[in-house]
């Protein structure tokens, strides 16, 4: 991100017809560069968030094996 802010565009100032055609392809290029980061930064949250969805009920349930199993109502021991 910090690359983005510190982007300045190129510029030809030695042909005045081609300033503006290369400031207008700048803007563009750079709009394009913001929404293609916007994409990859949505993507990877919500990549994260349903690894995280998914962590959270394993630990879910191995909190609850632990806590049965600590409460004698679960053992490892073969049946009698």
């Amino acid at each position: 991100m910090t690359d983005v802010m510190a982007w300045k565009p190129k510029l030809d100032y030695q042909r005045s017809w081609y300033f503006r055609q290369s400031y207008e392809a700048e803007i563009r290029y750079l709009a394009t560069y913001i929404n293609l980061l916007r994409e990859i930064n949505t993507y990877q949250m919500s990549h994260e968030f349903q690894e995280n969805v998914k962590i959270k009920q394993h630990l879910d349930l191995s909190y609850k094996a632990a806590d049965a199993y600590t409460n004698m109502e679960w053992s490892d021991a073969p049946p009698e």
